[in-house]
């Protein structure tokens, strides 16, 4: 991605990249292709509460993120 695209997620640049790289395609996919914006802000949303539980001490692997995101079927 080019790294002159202005977003709104620009003051994440200098702290997380990734986050700031999905934030800004996530806005820029928004009008041009719903679904790839949807998908980017999800990823965005996983990759930010995955740094917020790491940063608290709570994140330990991640296959704790897993069982909330990929449900099963047989209880």
């Amino acid at each position: 991605m080019q790294q002159n695209i202005r977003s709104n997620f620009d003051m994440l640049r200098a702290y997380e990249h990734q986050l700031w790289r999905l934030g800004a395609l996530a806005e820029r996919y928004f009008a041009e292709d719903p679904n790839t914006s949807l998908l980017k802000q999800r990823q965005f949303a996983e990759l930010l509460a995955q740094n917020l539980a790491a940063r608290g001490g709570l994140y330990t692997s991640q296959s704790l993120f897993t069982i909330f995101l990929e449900p099963t079927i047989a209880w």
